[in-house]
C-alpha cells in the first residue's frame, strides 16, 4: 500500500470481507490500517468473530460492519478506528435483508471519530426499509467517543433512516472513559441528508442499564 493512510488513491483494501456466506468464524488475529473496513459482512447468517484487534488511521476506516446479516457474535475484540468501530445495518449495495440477533460483548472501542456503536443508518428505502432488531451490547468499554460534526454524536447510537424499524436493543453494563465533545447517547429516528433518501419509520424496545 502508499505510505500516505489518508491517500484517497490506496485501493479500497478490508482485512476480512464475507458476503453471501453462513457459518464463518474470524479469530485471533491482528490488523494493522486496513484501509477501508476491518472487517466487512454483506447478507451473513451465523457468524462468530472473537479475539481480534484492530489499528486503523485511513478516511472512512470502519471496524466491523454487517448489512443484512443474522446471527452474528463479536466476542473479545479490541478496535481502535478512524471512524465506527461496530456499525449495524440493513440492506446496503448488494446485500438484501433484515438484520437480527447480533451481540457484541466483553469488548474494547475506541472511534477517533463518528460512533462506537451505531444501529440503522441503512436500509431498503425503495420499499419498507428493514427491520434491525434483537441487538445486545454487552460489558463494553468505550474508550473515547470524539465527535464535532453534531449530526454524528453517540457513543451509543440508534439512528434509524431508509424506512427502518430497530427494535429490541439492550445496552448493558458499558463504561465510557471519555467523551471530549459528542454524547453518551443518541437516539432518534432520522434522514441523513447524505446517506438516506427516506427517513427512519421507528424505534422501539430499547433497554439501557
Amino acid at each position: 500500500l502508499p505510505d500516505d493512510p489518508g491517500d484517497q488513491k490506496r485501493p479500497d483494501t478490508r482485512g476480512v470481507c464475507a458476503t453471501f456466506a453462513k457459518n464463518i468464524t474470524v479469530e485471533g488475529i491482528m490488523f494493522l490500517n486496513p484501509n477501508h473496513y476491518t472487517i466487512f459482512l454483506g447478507q451473513c447468517d451465523n457468524v462468530n468473530i472473537r479475539n481480534i484487534k484492530s489499528f486503523s488511521s485511513s478516511v472512512w476506516a470502519d471496524g466491523i460492519d454487517c448489512m443484512s446479516t443474522t446471527r452474528l457474535v463479536v466476542d473479545d475484540v479490541f478496535l481502535r478506528t478512524s471512524d465506527d468501530c461496530i456499525a449495524i445495518y440493513g440492506h446496503r449495495w448488494n446485500y438484501y435483508g433484515d438484520t437480527r440477533n447480533v451481540t457484541v460483548k466483553n469488548s474494547v472501542l475506541w472511534a477517533d471519530v463518528a460512533h462506537p456503536v451505531l444501529i440503522g443508518v441503512h436500509g431498503l428505502h425503495e420499499k419498507d426499509g428493514d427491520i434491525v432488531e434483537d441487538i445486545l451490547v454487552d460489558n463494553i468499554d468505550i474508550l473515547l467517543h470524539d465527535e464535532i460534526i453534531e449530526q454524528y454524536h453517540g457513543a451509543l447510537a440508534i439512528n434509524a433512516g431508509d424506512a427502518n424499524i430497530v427494535r429490541n436493543v439492550i445496552f448493558s453494563n458499558v463504561r465510557v472513559e471519555e467523551i471530549r465533545r459528542g454524547q453518551l447517547l443518541n437516539i432518534r429516528v432520522f434522514k441523513n441528508e447524505s446517506y438516506n433518501p427516506k427517513p427512519g419509520r421507528l424505534i422501539e424496545n430499547i433497554l439501557i442499564k
